[in-house]
């Protein structure tokens, strides 16, 4: 069975170093979630920047691990009385429940990704619920576009003039027909 062991990789060279150590087939975890910036974009980000986890069967290959391209240093220690390092062996049940943890946000990411089941599609009729222009007595025609999973994009006619306005999925309700009054 193999051991697993920590090493520090040159700042932003994570995947460089992963890949070149599973070209020497060491077994990697280089854990990677995905976020949302300010501006909305998503972007893959390190669990632990400037760390990854690889697995061997003889610890005694850990200087090849140390002369990989992209790898700073092994995490060793030097046991009391002894003048060589050695590698940190990391619990194999901590690797198993990182594992583990990756898997089942892998699966909550997926889940909210899919695409929501509206009800309301383009070309319906629809009133808001809350904010500024809830409990008005008019509905308003839903445009063709989504902004994005949570919001809708309407078509409301104000001081006869056409707007085009996003309002959140949740605020929003089918109506069957215009209600104008």
């Amino acid at each position: 069975m193999s051991a697993w062991f920590c090493a520090r990789t040159i700042p932003q060279m994570e995947d460089k170093a992963a890949y070149q150590l599973r070209q020497q087939s060491v077994e990697v975890l280089n854990p990677v979630f995905l976020a949302k910036t300010k501006d909305r974009h998503i972007v893959r980000k390190r669990l632990f920047p400037s760390y990854l986890f690889f697995a061997l069967d003889d610890p005694a290959l850990w200087s090849l691990v140390q002369r990989t391209i992209g790898i700073h240093r092994v995490m060793v220690y030097v046991p009391h009385n002894q003048e060589y390092a050695r590698p940190v062996e990391l619990p194999s049940l901590a690797i198993d429940s990182l594992r583990k943890q990756l898997k089942e946000l892998d699966e909550i990411r997926t889940l909210r990704s899919a695409p929501p089941m509206h009800t309301i599609k383009p070309g319906c009729y629809v009133r808001v619920k809350s904010g500024v222009f809830a409990g008005q007595n008019f509905a308003m025609r839903a445009l063709v576009e989504w902004a994005d999973r949570d919001r809708i994009g309407l078509v409301l006619e104000l001081f006869n003039r056409r707007a085009s306005v996003e309002f959140y999925y949740k605020d929003v309700e089918l109506v069957e027909e215009p209600n104008n009054g």
